[in-house]
């Protein structure tokens, strides 16, 4: 805008502010006057060229290009008719007077066209876009012609000459260059702007937690799904917040030994216990993948998936597999599995007391399955209240049970354990709204003595309850290879 006002100046000055200066006769006031046109030409082309390189936010960038041209050829008629005047050349009928015409033209098929006008493409923009461009140097040109016509050719003009068309050459591969830069700047701008897109839909709508840590593990970002798993309302609220702050201290040390994997560009996946901001306690399956820029991990990307209710369900299953599901008492694959155990150990000796309830059967068929259950549900609590810390008892099914004393030294001690068990199950059960009375059978095998096999050791135990129940009930016996006999 600077070069085409220069310019303008330059061509006003020349032809025609100078030979009104020259004009002596005329008096200040005429001459004012006669200043006034060429100056106000000047000031009502720099609005025109401040609007004209302007138009990029245009909302109706045809209709404005057609008032500036209007004004443009307005101002080019006024300088003409003004030079016609000062040099006594204007005469009715001059190019001027359809140049008016034309000016007038131009400004009302702006207003006319004015509302109905689409969208520019983009072919326009550019091509708008060039005649900003070439508009100085046609200027400069047109200048430089006239100081050739009035000058005349000689070594300076010549040289001139040569010096300004390579100036603008210079400057016209430049922009051109710069302008292929721009564009390309663009273009890889709108590309990282989608790939950024992409990448925030793809951080913000998956369903499970997402989040990255720096190198201090602090939270540099987080989706919604994270920020409500650890108890905050808004993504924003745990920003800067150390990571390893919501992690159970008895898992901590665990997590901080990934930490030199991840620092060597491997990912990591773990299951960690996490305490949200509300207390709540979580169990999540996390899997880290470090973020590296130029060959440098910068960071840390996480996704947490939380398993606390599938861990639960699979804590019960594993619990209803080992587990009576009636009195809670191990049942007889867990006894087995203890068994086989306390076997492959070899370790000091142990034994099995195997008991049926005495009369469990009538107590059923006559009260009804709710009551011999309240009663089985008895029994157990009784057991677990008569064995040591380490042994077991358990529900072999039915009115059956099984106790596992897993260390003795003498067999007074494995006697002890049944005669407290005979008299804590002989006392009467307060079931169905009655008292209700029954004692146990109890067989006993001792390892290694009755066999080095949990099937041996059981069957045994089994043989000598049975014993019992043939030879009077509410007693208990000791399995003997050669010779039986009531203890």
């Amino acid at each position: 805008m600077l070069i085409t006002m220069t310019v303008a100046i330059s061509f006003s000055c020349h032809f025609l502010i100078q030979h009104i200066l020259e004009d002596v006769a005329a008096t200040p006031f005429e001459l004012l006057v006669t200043l006034s046109y060429p100056v106000t030409d000047l000031g009502l082309l720099l609005a025109v060229s401040t609007l004209f390189f302007g138009l990029h936010h245009s909302q109706a960038k045809k209709e404005m290009l057609f008032i500036l041209f209007g004004l443009f050829v307005q101002i080019f008629a006024n300088s003409i008719h003004l030079f016609f005047i000062l040099n006594n050349g204007y005469e009715s009928g001059n190019i001027t007077d359809p140049l008016y015409i034309l000016s007038a033209l131009l400004i009302a098929l702006a207003g006319r066209l004015y509302g109905n006008a689409p969208a520019e493409p983009e072919t326009r923009l550019k091509s708008t876009s060039i005649i900003r461009l070439l508009i100085p140097y046609a200027s400069v040109t047109v200048l430089f012609i006239f100081m050739i016509f009035y000058a005349g050719f000689n070594a300076l003009t010549i040289g001139a000459a040569v010096s300004i068309i390579l100036l603008m050459i210079r400057q016209a591969v430049t922009i051109v260059e710069n302008r292929t830069l721009y564009d390309q700047l663009l273009q890889r701008s709108d590309q990282l702007s989608i790939n950024e897109q992409r990448y925030r839909s793809l951080f913000d709508y998956y369903p499970e937690a997402a989040y990255s840590v720096d190198l201090d593990g602090r939270f540099q970002s987080m989706n919604q799904a994270a920020a409500s798993l650890l108890g905050f309302s808004n993504e924003t609220e745990a920003i800067g917040l150390i990571s390893t702050s919501f992690v159970a201290d008895e898992d901590k040390e665990r997590i901080m030994a990934h930490y030199p994997f991840l620092f060597n560009g491997e990912a990591r996946e773990f299951e960690v216990t996490l305490r949200s901001q509300t207390g709540q306690q979580l169990i999540i399956n996390i899997t880290n993948i470090p973020i590296v820029v130029d060959g440098r991990v910068t960071g840390i990307y996480g996704i947490g998936k939380d398993i606390t209710e599938q861990k639960n369900k699979q804590r019960q299953m594993k619990h209803l597999a080992y587990h009576d599901g009636l009195t809670g008492l191990p049942n007889r694959l867990s006894f087995e599995k203890k068994l086989m155990k306390l076997v492959q150990d070899n370790q000091k000796a142990f034994a099995i007391l195997y008991m049926d309830l005495d009369g469990f059967k009538k107590i059923n068929d006559t009260l009804g399955h709710d009551a011999g259950d309240d009663l089985l549900v008895s029994v157990s609590s009784r057991l677990l209240s008569s064995i040591r810390t380490g042994d077991m008892a358990s529900r072999q099914g039915g009115d059956e049970f099984a106790i596992l004393l897993s260390e003795f030294s003498k067999l007074e001690e494995v006697q002890d354990v049944a005669m407290r068990l005979l008299g804590l199950i002989s006392q009467p059960h307060h079931v169905a709204g009655q008292a209700l009375f029954l004692t146990p059978s109890i067989g006993i095998s001792v390892y290694p003595d009755n066999g080095d096999s949990p099937e041996q050791l059981i069957k045994k135990a089994d043989m000598a309850m049975y014993d019992v129940k043939q030879n009077g009930k509410g007693a208990y016996r000791f399995y003997f290879e050669h010779e039986k006999e009531n203890v």
